[in-house]
Formats: structure tokens, C-alpha cells, sequence
């Protein structure tokens, strides 16, 4: 078994649970296996045990029914052994939430900036391109006038018109990569705490 397998067999045990519990286990569970390294994959497996033990560990622990087989390993199995749902060090996670507040009025406007950076940037790019567009209309309204100065104008036109898909491309990949990013790291250092105190949000 591999954690795929190990994660798609405990939804699907895990289907009494609401949409937002079942999604906050697995996420957690994911998670885990991430932590611990492709490499630990087995291992973790190994530890947690079977996927109706750890199934029955995370129903009972929402208080949902579970069967009759249950036993003591499943009071531990809805978390690992390093990382007991009630050992929850509220302390710890109240001066986090602290230090986050505090820390909010640089975190916030960090983001901010750097969104605004690259809404600028991208905005830039737009009007260089439309205004390649309007020059190279200008260069050819300008040839029938005078046709070296209507080149030359078309030219400038043609380069404003290059430079313009250029910056406006490559920004638009770049917010819809980066952006997206910047927001999921963002709510992960927030909700940091929860998870490690074993609060699944």
C-alpha cells in the first residue's frame, strides 16, 4: 500500500463524516505524509496502522458511531503518536495567534505591495500594447503622407506592439502562478498553529 491507496481507502470510510471533516482529515493525513518524505512513505503507513483503525479513530474522535472492534489503539490513531489531538498546547497556539497579530500590519501590506507590483506591471504591458497599436495605425495613415516617416512611425509601432505581448504575457503567467501562491502561503503560516496543535481547520 502506498499513501494514495492509504488516503483514497480512508475516504471512502470516512463517508459519515460532513464534507469539511472528511476534507480536513485527509488534508491532515496528506500532510503528514508530505512531512515525512516519499522516502518514510512505508514507514508512516506502518505507524499509523490499518485504514479502518485510523478511520475509526477520526470517527470516534467527531463523535460519529463507529463498530464494535474498536479498541485503544483507535483512541490514538486519529492522530500519529507525535501529535495527540487533546496533548493540544493552547499556550503555544495562543502566542502564535499573538505574534501573528502583531506581525499582521507588515504581513498584510507586504502582500498588498506585492500584488500591487504586479498589477502594475501587467497594466503597463497593456498599454504599451494598445499603444503599439495606435502607433502602427499612425504609421500607416502616415505613409500615404510621407512613406519614410510612415516606415519609421510603423517601425516604433511594431516594437511597442513585440514589447508590449512580451511584458503583458509573461506578467499575466506570472500573477496567475504567483498570485495563487503567494495566498496559499499566506493562509498556510496562519493556520500553521491549528495544525501542528492538532486542529484541523
Amino acid at each position: 500500500m502506498n499513501k494514495e491507496s492509504f488516503l483514497s481507502q480512508l475516504k471512502q470510510k470516512l463517508t459519515a463524516l460532513s464534507s469539511e471533516e472528511r476534507e480536513a482529515a485527509l488534508t491532515y493525513y496528506e500532510e503528514y505524509f508530505n512531512d515525512a518524505g516519499i522516502e518514510n512513505e512505508q514507514a508512516v503507513i506502518n505507524e499509523l496502522g490499518s485504514v479502518e483503525k485510523v478511520a475509526n479513530g477520526i470517527l470516534k474522535e467527531n463523535n460519529y458511531p463507529v463498530g464494535d472492534n474498536n479498541n485503544a489503539d483507535n483512541k490514538n490513531s486519529a492522530v500519529p503518536s507525535d501529535s495527540k489531538a487533546n496533548n493540544i498546547n493552547y499556550g503555544t497556539i495562543a502566542i502564535l495567534i499573538i505574534f501573528y497579530i502583531i506581525l499582521s500590519p507588515v504581513i498584510i501590506p507586504f502582500f498588498f505591495a506585492i500584488f500591487g507590483v504586479l498589477l502594475g506591471f501587467s497594466i503597463a504591458g497593456i498599454a504599451i500594447l494598445i499603444s503599439g497599436f495606435a502607433v502602427s495605425i499612425a504609421g500607416i495613415t502616415s505613409m500615404f503622407l510621407s512613406p519614410i516617416n510612415g516606415l519609421l512611425i510603423l517601425g516604433v509601432g511594431f516594437i511597442l506592439l513585440a514589447l508590449g505581448i512580451l511584458i503583458s504575457t509573461f506578467m499575466i503567467n506570472l500573477c496567475a502562478v504567483g498570485i495563487p501562491s503567494l495566498v496559499r502561503g499566506i493562509v498556510k503560516i496562519f493556520k500553521y498553529p491549528f495544525q501542528k496543535g492538532g486542529i484541523n481547520l
